[in-house]
């Protein structure tokens, strides 16, 4: 968050929050360099890979100090790749960076950006439903796919979420038709799946059938017409 900064996240990401000595920004630096070091060296390692969310969120001090621990790492034969997650408002960042003659920074960490595109097309649902049907498994460490946890007799006479994909992607670009963007929402498609597995439990049964209205009112719980008319206002401001 804008509030902390991301030495300390990673510290405290890396579990040694739990030391009782108050360090400085300096020493709790060192502190993760030298934890990953002894990490790698444990498993024969040269390459560290750090993933931050909310990367818009980072200042440029935060950028310097990812900087001085990738040098650092370097030093001892460690190669650090950083890969972040960000709204649309890293490209500011970005901007400012770059205004600011900080283009090394921009180079090591902003220099490749690539757009997540979501559910554009009803070949990427049916891929992420195929998922919850077989390889996503629900309760953790079971055998029991979301789809088979949730409705054992459909699932055992044959009922696989993915069958139901044209009717579940034409209510979700249903519900965001109206906006600009047309941006069907993965949280809140997810949140639908999820809503639409716990509604059939209680009808389950061999012949259960997937309707239009169950469906419907799935997507209507989740929110997202409403998230999908958020961001056309978001971006209204942004341009504005």
């Amino acid at each position: 968050s804008k509030d902390t900064s991301i030495v300390p996240t990673i510290f405290k990401g890396m579990g040694l929050e739990k030391e009782t000595a108050r360090l400085s920004k300096s020493e709790a630096r060192d502190r993760v360099v030298d934890h990953i070091i002894c990490e790698l060296s444990g498993k024969s390692g040269k390459h560290c890979l750090l993933m931050i969310d909310e990367m818009q969120a980072m200042v440029p001090k935060d950028y310097q100090s990812l900087q001085a621990i990738q040098n650092e790492l370097k030093l001892n034969n460690i190669s650090l790749t950083t890969i972040g997650f960000a709204q649309h408002e890293i490209n500011s960042v970005r901007t400012t960076l770059s205004r600011g003659g900080q283009i090394a920074l921009v180079a090591r960490f902003l220099s490749r950006r690539e757009s997540f595109k979501g559910c554009t097309k009803v070949d990427w649902l049916a891929a992420m439903l195929e998922k919850f049907d077989g390889e996503l498994v629900f309760p953790e460490l079971s055998d029991c796919s979301y789809t088979k946890f949730f409705v054992p007799n459909a699932f055992g006479a044959g009922f696989r979420l993915e069958n139901s994909v044209e009717l579940i992607f034409k209510e979700a670009k249903k519900a965001v038709s109206t906006s600009k963007a047309k941006i069907i929402p993965t949280a809140h498609l997810f949140t639908a799946i999820g809503y639409i597995l716990a509604t059939a439990r209680p009808e389950d049964k061999s012949e259960f059938i997937l309707t239009q209205s169950m469906v419907a009112s799935a997507i209507r719980v989740s929110g997202m017409a409403e998230f999908a008319q958020l961001i056309d206002v978001t971006e209204e401001v942004s341009n504005g």
